[in-house]
């Protein structure tokens, strides 16, 4: 009898844990991902989120080399030494100085130039290349730090060869450059009954005792300057050093910026001079002031005026 009763509760038992697994299989089952699964989940959400997102701005990269301006290396280097520069230096020598200037300044006008030093002349000069500079200057052009830097060294800076080259004033002074400035606008006047004429003297005269006054010749430096007025062409003719080129430039620069702040009421009014005697070209030789008679070589090699006839 007991025997009967353990079968039978042993089959019940039996029964009710097959039930059991049986509705346990009916209900879902919630999975957990394995660690590597979760991770590849986060991924994916990411680069959903990150397709979701503004693609941003890839930095600018360098320009590419840009092609020589009309002029070649000569123009090249004047729009450098127009262009910002920023230099901070300790002690450095001056050839690291102007090798960084140099590749600073050619990112800027986007084509490669040089700078070199004038080795002959600061040997002569005992000046040496590796000499220490220290300087602080930021936001003005490389012409006015380069004049600002090399003035504590004794040092100029001149165009020479289609490179920008480091040398001494004494050297420089033979190597001078001759340009032709249109000075058109500010040379046109007109006198007291109303006719135009062109008043380069006083143009020549403020030149000359405001830029570098002992750099001309009329004083025993090496510059020259003079008016050159063909048909309706009217400029200037100036030989010079670059440095002084550059002050003439600035000064001519503020003498038009004056004048377009005056209301136009056309040239000048100015009375002509009376012509001087005898005037000097850019050469250096005596002219005769317009107008006066031609004369004729002798055979003793003289000149004299034109004979009468008796």
């Amino acid at each position: 009898m007991s025997r009967t009763f353990s079968m039978v509760a042993l089959g019940t038992a039996l029964w009710l844990l097959g039930a059991s697994t049986v509705l346990a299989a009916d209900k879902p089952t919630a999975k957990i991902p394995p660690p590597s699964a979760a991770k590849d989940v986060h991924s994916h959400r990411g680069e959903k989120a990150a397709r979701a997102k503004p693609a941003h701005k890839e930095k600018s990269r360098p320009a590419a080399e840009q092609p020589l301006p009309a002029g070649g290396n000569e123009v090249l280097i004047e729009q450098a030494l127009a262009t910002p520069t920023q230099m901070e230096f300790t002690d450095q020598p001056l050839t690291d100085v102007l090798d960084y200037l140099a590749d600073y300044h050619s990112q800027k006008v986007g084509h490669p130039f040089q700078i070199k030093l004038d080795n002959k002349a600061l040997t002569d000069a005992g000046i040496a290349k590796d000499t220490p500079v220290t300087t602080n200057l930021k936001g003005i052009s490389l012409r006015s730090a380069l004049n600002l830097m090399l003035r504590d060294l004794n040092l100029t800076w001149t165009i020479k060869d289609e490179v920008l080259l480091i040398t001494t004033p004494e050297e420089a002074e033979n190597n001078l450059t001759t340009k032709v400035l249109d000075v058109a606008d500010l040379v046109v006047c007109r006198d007291s009954k109303g006719k135009l004429w062109n008043d380069y003297d006083s143009l020549i005269d403020m030149i000359k005792s405001t830029v570098m006054p002992t750099t001309w010749d009329d004083v025993g430096g090496p510059g020259s300057i003079c008016p050159a007025d063909m048909g309706s062409a009217k400029a200037l003719v100036i030989c010079e050093t670059y440095f002084v080129h550059g002050q003439i430039a600035d000064m001519l620069a503020k003498l038009r910026t004056v004048a377009k702040k005056t209301p136009d009421a056309g040239p000048p009014v100015r009375d002509k001079a009376p012509a001087p005697a005898r005037r000097e070209s850019c050469d250096g030789a005596q002219t005769p002031p317009s107008g006066a008679a031609k004369g004729h070589s002798r055979k003793d090699g003289t000149h004299g005026g034109t004979d009468k006839k008796r």
